[in-house]
């Protein structure tokens, strides 16, 4: 009977291991970094998929649902990849991911990890996301530069 017991103990830890292997796996963040620069005459499909930052008067109202404190001009967030990209025209990219359902949620409130700091260039004139090839694009002294993983 302590034989049995014992298998079964082993068998319920090997299988809260797997659980938790399988469910806790999310995705492993890529760090973004420098391309290219580019002219800005970007081929058509890939100027129609572009999705531009929030900037103005329409982030304000973004303010309360991420955790933007201080200056900033532009923000980008990626609901597949769960990436909040927080642009500010004195030459920074900060990207946050947004942690689990578990993390902040008493709260009600989501939260976000910060994952990396980038310089950026100065005084964007536009800042666009590709959902597709989750590269960013800085639009700034009559180029493109591009930023990707």
């Amino acid at each position: 009977m302590e034989k049995i017991l014992q298998i079964m103990a082993v068998f319920a830890v090997m299988m809260l291991v797997i659980t938790l292997f399988f469910r806790g796996r999310e995705a492993r963040y890529r760090p973004y970094g420098y391309l290219r620069r580019i002219k800005p005459s970007l081929p058509e499909p890939v100027r129609q998929r572009l999705v531009a930052a929030i900037t103005g008067s329409a982030m304000e109202d973004q303010r309360i649902r991420f955790p933007v404190d201080g200056e900033v001009d532009a923000l980008l967030f990626d609901a597949e990849t769960r990436l909040l990209f927080i642009y500010k025209a004195s030459g920074s990219l900060v990207i946050y991911r947004q942690a689990g359902s578990q993390a902040g949620q008493e709260a009600g409130q989501d939260v976000y990890k910060e994952m990396q700091w980038l310089a950026a260039p100065l005084d964007c004139a536009g800042f666009y996301f590709d959902p597709d090839d989750k590269n960013l694009y800085f639009e700034a002294a009559g180029s493109l530069f591009v930023f990707g993983c």
